[in-house]
């Protein structure tokens, strides 16, 4: 999931400081959850799915990969 979320943030939002400060969390937990070092609870999740503008199945990896290519 952390590989999916980095490629939608470098798409939809730019560094990962910009990511962190839309979503109210520091640099440091938004590069844990890009390696796959920490888990997200369901708010932050719901949270990157607004400011990535994805549904919440796309960064779980069950929906369409037409906002991978």
């Amino acid at each position: 999931m952390g590989n999916r979320i980095r490629t939608l943030r470098k798409r939809r939002v730019g560094s990962q400081s910009e990511f962190a400060e839309k979503l109210d969390v520091s640099v440091v937990t938004i590069s844990r959850i890009e390696n796959g070092m920490t888990k997200i609870d369901a708010e932050l999740l719901i949270k990157m799915s607004e400011v990535l503008q994805v549904p919440v199945n796309i960064i779980l990896g069950m929906g369409q990969q037409e906002y991978f290519v």
